[in-house]
């Protein structure tokens, strides 16, 4: 018995938007190389299993994730080249499901070797029979995601779903802001909209250290280097102890939705990084000196 995979083009689609690879010469290359890499983290997941048995809880939550990444860069590769193949995939019901989960391998290394050669097809494809062939290897690389999926009591069309939530925090199609918890609040009972935050230098016992003012109120405790050698890394603890503070509050007072809160936390940690990096090439005075609003 066979059923047409409504959600998988309805996936497709979706998933198109959040090709970043698509303005690329190796577009076909690159998503031939992260489905396979993600082949790889699905192989990992078994491997882990039968490694901790029992004490892998995080098992099938992993995977489900890992099946969805794999997912993705399949329904790419398969649209880009051969667009009419996903409309003729369908999910098979022949085998009666048990409840529990069996972590069979075979499925897993099927999953693994179709991969593989899908890999290798795409780059040596240039005929209309290497074409063929590897529009066959991808029918039959679907069939042993299929079987992985259900030896493992995964459902394909929910593993599509959270990686689609997924991708979409990372990279959100439009940024929508949640309006400000006290908008609606008189002025004297809303928080500052704007505040000026200072960082002095201040030297004690022959150590630099630095003093964190907000609104001309001290704030914090006095951050050091933490070390005798002058490296500048108090303006590291200066960044991490800062953005935790805004994250906090943002995330309190409902500044982001969730998705972009995520965004702005890794492009934060992005900024603590290069702050790390220039107070290492720069004195400390140079780096960061006077108010910073």
């Amino acid at each position: 018995m066979t059923q047409a995979l409504h959600w998988l083009s309805d996936f497709s689609e979706k998933a198109a938007l959040t090709d970043r690879f698509k303005d690329s010469a190796d577009h076909v290359e690159l998503l031939a190389a992260g489905m396979m890499g993600e082949a790889g983290g699905v192989l990992a997941e078994i491997k882990k299993k039968h490694r901790e048995s029992q004490a892998y809880p995080a098992y099938r939550g992993r995977l489900v994730e890992e099946l969805g990444d794999l997912l993705w860069y399949y329904v790419r590769l398969v649209t880009t080249l051969s667009p009419t193949l996903l409309q003729e995939l369908v999910t098979t019901h022949g085998a009666e499901r048990s409840g529990a989960i069996t972590a069979t391998l075979d499925p897993f290394l099927d999953l693994g070797a179709a991969a593989g050669r899908a890999l290798e097809l795409v780059r040596h494809r240039g005929d209309q029979a290497r074409l063929e062939e590897l529009r066959t290897t991808l029918a039959n690389l679907w069939s042993s995601i299929q079987r992985a999926a259900e030896s493992n009591q995964v459902d394909l069309s929910d593993a599509a779903t959270r990686n689609l939530n997924k991708t979409a925090s990372r990279w959100p199609t439009e940024k929508a802001y949640a309006p400000l918890f006290d908008d609606a609040f008189p002025e004297e009972e809303q928080l500052p909209r704007k505040l000026e935050v200072e960082f002095r230098d201040r030297s004690r016992d022959q150590q630099g250290v630095v003093i964190l003012r907000c609104n001309n109120l001290n704030f914090g405790d006095r951050l050091t280097d933490n070390i005798q050698d002058a490296d500048g890394y108090r303006y590291h603890d200066i960044f991490t102890s800062l953005m935790q503070h805004i994250s906090v509050g943002h995330r309190s007072f409902g500044r982001f939705s969730a998705p972009n809160e995520r965004v702005f936390q890794e492009s934060m940690k992005e900024k603590t990084a290069l702050a790390r990096s220039s107070s290492k090439k720069q004195s400390p005075r140079s780096c960061l000196a006077g108010p910073k609003s």
